[in-house]
């Protein structure tokens, strides 16, 4: 009897430890359980993401998951930044010795109230048409979120800390009456103005810039070359076959029947234009020399025949030259050999393949590309300041101005398609005659205007480096930098405002350069844009970001005066005249004072907890104390293999 119970405490033991065994296993070796942290990033588990030691759960994830508004991998990564605010909020909380308990989490439950982030909001559909809560309502709240009733409760405990603690960092910012007077003194300060844009861009496709103007350019811009084929390099591997192309093109009239034997633009019919081409085929060959100057010589197209018809690189496969015939003539050429003459319903053509190159390709074999791209870009927004500058000085010179709305504004032209003078514009224009610092060109200009009004659209440079100022034209505008401008010191001035004269100007801020500018073609006139009233802001229209043009506007300038300088602003430079000014009634604030204290409180104490959440999260990152779950951000490809995460910790943090 001793013996058969002895043998089954034996077996029961056994069966114990064999149960014990199981369970440790289990609990150890679970599926999905990870032991490595793979390079920083947990695996696979019910940790989610560990915020300086902290771990959350698969539920606090389903509930920031579901809950945000993101689609696709986004939405992945707004939830792990949930999940990181509210931990640094919570943890800060716990730290204070704040606590949050079921019966405590149901009562804001029962109010409405969703803890989310640090932020808290209202549960959508909580309450019934009669305004009671509806826990029906809460019940697909919940479920609708993936998760249970009592995991909802726990997780949202956690998050009710980061809430309290995110109140406690608000009601930490006060705002003064003085400091809502200030800012609201600041907005609704207004203005109103003038400005005329003297756009790079503009200019860039007026230059006229030859062969000789890059290698100018490339003889002392080397260093600036060598570091944009740098930044670039990689477009210039494994490149496509391309061809070095110079054209010459003989266009059709612009009027008459267009028929063979009209006259074309360079005095000869296109049947002549082609007879002439034939010719320069026949003589010049593949002599890349020679078909340059005959391009100079023919061309029609005045940047054309500054380059000597040069086209650059084109790829040989699709040259785009813009007509089909050309493109598909272009294909085909070796270096050397140049197209037949091709005629088209714009022109005649004639093109010749200098070189050849495709595969990778060094510094010297793109330098003058590169030099015509970046001389281009430098002169042009050199020509757009002196052209800036040059209207400025002849608005406002020898002490007297005008309106920039009497300079560029259309004003009708009487029947002779002259400008009406007015008896005090007569009484300025003379003088100007009669002032011993107009110089003769000047005086010549003033005569002009005074007995005919200048041609439509004539220009005339003022000095070699100089772009042409504009002249009057047939609209009986007369835009600033020519010497007209500057005579028309007794124009009436607008009539919202008077012009009074401007004070002596201090050396501007945007001067120009020693650079010898290639000629420029046709430009057209700048627009006079009219703004306002406008209120301060960080960004003002035509003058962008500007801190020195808001200041001007808003602070230095009196009604009718110019800026005293010529300011770089919105990509362009920029003439600016004031026109009028309004400063704010304080009896207006007093009216909702409060109001603005509250929204400039509300505003500041959400900056304040932004600011403070971004410290805590960037220390911490830099740490490695925030660590996520790898496969929350990490995707696979067809293949399987990991492809880069583009989530990093604290990214939305602002």
């Amino acid at each position: 009897m001793l013996e058969q119970m002895r043998r089954q405490g034996a077996s029961i033991f056994v069966y114990l430890i064999f149960c014990l065994l199981i369970v440790i296993f289990v609990i150890n070796f679970r599926p999905g359980q990870s032991r490595t942290d793979d390079n920083g990033c947990r695996g696979t588990s019910n940790t989610v993401i560990s915020v300086d030691g902290v771990d959350t759960t698969q539920t606090a994830f389903k509930v920031a998951y579901s809950a945000n508004g993101a689609s696709g991998k986004q939405k992945t990564y707004v939830a792990l930044e949930v999940l990181i605010r509210r931990e640094l909020l919570a943890q800060a909380a716990e730290a204070r010795g704040l606590m949050a308990d079921d019966d405590l989490v149901m009562n804001e439950i029962k109010k409405g109230h969703f803890f989310f982030g640090g932020q808290t909001a209202t549960i959508p559909g909580i309450f019934d048409k009669d305004h009671f809560w509806n826990i029906r309502a809460f019940d697909a709240w919940y479920q609708q979120l993936n998760v249970s009733r009592n995991s909802y409760i726990e997780e949202q405990k956690r998050a009710m800390l980061a809430a309290m603690m995110a109140d406690i960092l608000k009601e930490s910012v006060q705002v003064s009456r003085e400091e809502a007077l200030s800012q609201f003194l600041f907005e609704n300060n207004t203005a109103t103005y003038d400005l005329v844009a003297f756009r790079p861009d503009t200019y860039r496709s007026a230059l006229e810039i030859g062969a000789s103007d890059i290698d100018r350019y490339a003889s002392t811009h080397a260093d600036e070359i060598s570091a944009r084929f740098k930044a670039d390099e990689r477009l210039y591997k494994g490149t496509k076959p391309a061809l070095l192309l110079r054209e010459i093109f003989i266009a059709k009239p612009e009027t008459g029947s267009g028929s063979a034997g009209s006259a074309s633009a360079a005095g000869m019919t296109i049947d002549q234009a082609k007879a002439k081409l034939e010719q320069v085929k026949k003589d010049v060959g593949g002599d890349k020399t020679k078909f340059a100057a005959a391009a100079k010589e023919l061309s029609t197209d005045p940047t054309a025949k500054a380059s000597g018809g040069a086209l650059g690189w084109h790829t040989a496969e699709n040259p785009t030259l813009g007509d089909k015939a050309v493109n598909d003539a272009v294909k085909t050429l070796k270096p050397g050999e140049t197209t037949p003459v091709i005629t088209t319903d714009k022109g005649a053509y004639l093109v010749l393949a200098e070189d050849k190159r495709e595969g990778d390709l060094k510094l010297d074999q793109v330098k003058h590309e590169i030099a015509e791209t970046l001389a281009k870009d430098t002169w042009a927004k050199e020509a757009a300041k002196r052209a800036a500058i040059a209207a400025l000085d002849g608005a406002t010179k020898n002490g007297m101005h005008v309106n920039l709305d009497d300079l560029y504004k259309p004003s009708e032209a009487p029947a002779g398609g002259g400008q009406q003078i007015t008896p005090e514009m007569l009484e300025q224009l003379q003088k100007m005659m009669n002032d011993p610092n107009t110089s003769p060109e000047q005086k010549k200009q003033l005569e002009q205007l005074l007995m005919h009004g200048a041609p439509h659209g004539e220009r005339e440079s003022e000095s070699k480096d100089i772009p042409a100022g504009w002249f009057e034209d047939d609209s009986g505008a007369v835009p600033a930098g020519s010497a007209v401008a500057a005579g028309s010191a007794g124009s009436a001035g607008s009539a919202a405002t008077p012009a009074p004269a401007p004070a002596p100007a201090p050396a501007p801020d945007v001067v120009a350069s020693n650079d010898v500018l290639p000629p420029l073609g046709a430009i057209e006139k700048p627009s006079l844009e009219h703004i306002g009233p406008t209120p301060r802001s960080t960004e003002l229209p035509g003058l962008g970001a500007s801190k020195a043009a808001a200041t001007a506007v808003f602070d230095e300038l009196k009604p009718g005066e110019y800026a005293k300088k010529v300011y770089e602003a919105d990509g362009a430079f920029v003439v600016i005249q004031l026109r009028d000014r309004q400063q704010p009634n304080v009896a207006d604030f007093d009216k909702t004072a409060d109001d603005r204290i509250a929204q400039l409180r509300a505003t500041r104490a959400q900056s304040f907890v932004e600011t403070w959440l971004k410290t805590k999260c960037e220390a911490l990152a830099k740490d490695k104390k925030i660590i996520p779950a790898t496969d929350k951000i990490t995707d696979r490809d067809d293949d399987g293999k990991l492809e880069q995460t583009g989530y990093r910790p604290c990214m939305s943090f602002h």
